[in-house]
């Protein structure tokens, strides 16, 4: 059933878009690979041996396949939320992101000190350059 061009699009449509796409939709690693190219992600790290990851780590590549994907997503949906509804959206995404690190802390608080030295942790900034046009006027 296609919805009408007027029908309101709200923050738990494009969360259920979101959640779509990523979940539903993955393609194998090597796409994955090419995909990631593409999106032009800058990786700085933060803390911990960024050389630790290879590009065969198939969890770290999913994980970044799906920051590009729902950026996309959100970044062409933005415009067709109501303040309102981008509020919401945007509170949820912090709540997750509370939620995650969280659980994260509370599992490190589970480790005994020689299993968390054991533990190869790193921290990762991942950013995109955006460019914009100049005007020419």
């Amino acid at each position: 059933m296609k919805r009408s061009k007027t029908s309101k699009y709200t923050a738990f449509r494009l969360l259920k878009e979101v959640l779509s796409d990523v979940n539903d939709k993955k393609p194998s690693p090597d796409e994955m690979m090419k995909e990631i190219k593409m999106m032009n992600f800058k990786i700085r790290p933060i803390d911990g041996d960024i050389f630790s990851l290879t590009t065969k780590n198939v969890r770290f590549i999913e994980s970044l396949w799906r920051i590009g994907r729902i950026e996309k997503i959100v970044i062409k949906a933005q415009d067709r939320l109501s303040t309102d509804e981008k509020e919401l959206f945007f509170d949820y995404l912090d709540e997750l992101e509370l939620q995650m690190q969280d659980k994260y802390g509370k599992l490190l608080d589970n480790l005994t000190p020689d299993e968390q030295k054991k533990l190869k942790l790193i921290t990762l900034e991942i950013f995109k350059e955006v460019k914009f046009k100049k005007d020419i006027n």
